[in-house]
């Protein structure tokens, strides 16, 4: 769920509206998601999980599965609301918002 906070009162909710004519929830708001891949949460994108180490991860939920599923949960989240939403929450190795060739090209000089 992508909450933003906003002063004063509350916090705003990221939903999607699904089209009328869908088989499933049609019209309805939805958060974007599906379901946790198994290996989610791999050795190999354990390291870009910046600030969120797996042990963090599984506390914050409160889950009492494996450390490394809980981290699976976050990075579906993550991926879903990019696939869905095209809203892309990530940094490149230096820790700032990572900057898409395909953008500057359409950008142009």
């Amino acid at each position: 769920m992508l909450l933003r906070d906003h002063n004063p009162g509350g916090f705003e909710v990221f939903l999607l509206k699904r089209h009328d004519n869908s088989v499933f929830m049609g019209g309805n708001f939805v958060y974007p998601g599906s379901k946790v891949d198994k290996g989610g949460a791999d050795g190999e994108i354990i390291p870009y999980c910046k600030g969120l180490p797996p042990d963090r991860a599984s506390q914050i939920l409160g889950v009492t599965g494996s450390a490394e599923d809980s981290l699976a949960c976050w990075i579906a989240g993550i991926r879903e609301l990019f696939e869905e939403a095209g809203i892309l929450l990530a940094c490149d190795r230096t820790g700032r918002p990572p900057t898409l060739k395909i953008l500057e090209d359409l950008r142009g000089p």
